[in-house]
């Protein structure tokens, strides 16, 4: 991407030439598909877990006279930095 940009950036028809890629994130090789996911834990449940985790799933609205509040699930900042939180992880379903 910022070979993409850099090239974008020397053509006379565009002007601030910028990307959204945040390169400064965790990243983790793909899973083996030489061993499968536990039974127990079905796909659909990993899934829902990292969503209600990372992800910014609305759970509630609290409601007052003048404005509305929307609850917002996540885990704490902390174990949002360190994949090894990824095993600290479990499932309420």
């Amino acid at each position: 991407m910022p070979k993409v940009v850099q090239e974008a950036a020397t053509l006379p028809e565009l002007r601030d030439v910028t990307s959204d890629l945040l390169s400064s994130g965790l990243e983790r090789s793909s899973p083996s598909t030489a061993t499968p996911p536990p039974a127990s834990h079905p796909a659909a449940t990993i899934d829902d877990t990292l969503y209600d985790a990372f992800a910014q799933r609305q759970i509630s609205t609290i409601f007052t006279q003048l404005n509305q509040y929307r609850v917002i699930l996540e885990v704490r900042p902390q174990d949002q930095q360190d994949p090894s939180a990824l095993q600290r992880l479990t499932s309420s379903r």
